[in-house]
């Protein structure tokens, strides 16, 4: 119990010193372009929450999101089997590979 408690005011506590940077830092540039103040923000985030336009987009976003992730797996399961059955595939690819990691 007493484990759950400390880790919740430790999440909290983040929060709170994560926020007050940001205002303190909003406050200083004193530029609501590069940096809006959080009562601003939240203004804002309400006025998008009201509109339909807001829900489309972001569900067109998730849907291509999720079309990505099922291509990045499909194409690289083919790759992964090309590279497995043919070793020049394997040894063309390999430097690619190695970038990568």
């Amino acid at each position: 119990m007493r484990n759950k408690v400390l880790s919740a005011l430790k999440f909290f506590s983040v929060i709170i010193i994560l926020l007050s940077v940001w205002q303190i830092a909003a406050e200083v540039i004193d530029h609501r372009f590069l940096l809006p103040d959080i009562p601003e923000t939240l203004t804002a985030l309400g006025n998008l929450l009201s509109t339909k336009e807001f829900y489309e987009a972001t569900l067109l976003t998730l849907v291509r999101v999720f079309f990505g992730f099922i291509i990045g797996i499909l194409s690289g399961t083919a790759l992964a089997i090309l590279a497995f059955k043919i070793k020049y595939f394997h040894t063309l690819i390999s430097p690619l590979v190695s970038i990568i990691k």
